[in-house]
């Protein structure tokens, strides 16, 4: 945590020392720390949907639901292949068969070459009993 200190006075504004230095503050259980880092490489950076989906994991966290979803949800707005943000959400949400969102993470999954450590999340996606309406998804 001390060199990564160091690094962000001298560069505040480096996103992946922000990313690093709130993993940091997590392993210790300083959370709102950890929080506080992901929401500055955020501001740095909302284009990276990893930055969304770290702060909606830290509501997943603290039990916040409703903010964990919105982060969520923002991660698979910048990238719809955001494989991690689709079980994330599926975590927090009562998601629907014709929610576009589960459209699209099943579209994904059939349509889209991915590699195997991302289609593990679709499927604990697709897996998970929030996804309602179809007793082949329970």
């Amino acid at each position: 945590i001390e060199s990564f200190n160091y690094v962000l006075k001298k560069i505040p504004d480096h996103e992946h020392t922000h990313q690093l230095i709130a993993d940091a503050y997590l392993k210790i259980f300083k959370y709102e720390h950890a929080l506080q880092h992901h929401v500055s490489a955020n501001k740095i950076n909302p284009s990276n949907p990893l930055n969304s989906f770290l702060i909606g994991s830290h509501y997943l966290w603290t039990g916040e639901r409703e903010k964990s979803s919105q982060y969520f949800r923002k991660s698979l707005e910048i990238n719809p292949k955001y494989c991690q943000a689709y079980y994330g959400l599926s975590r927090v949400e009562n998601l629907n068969l014709d929610d576009p969102l589960f459209t699209q993470a099943m579209n994904l999954l059939k349509k889209e070459n991915l590699p195997d450590d991302e289609k593990v999340f679709l499927h604990f996606f697709f897996r998970k009993k929030r996804c309602t309406n179809s007793g082949a998804f329970h």
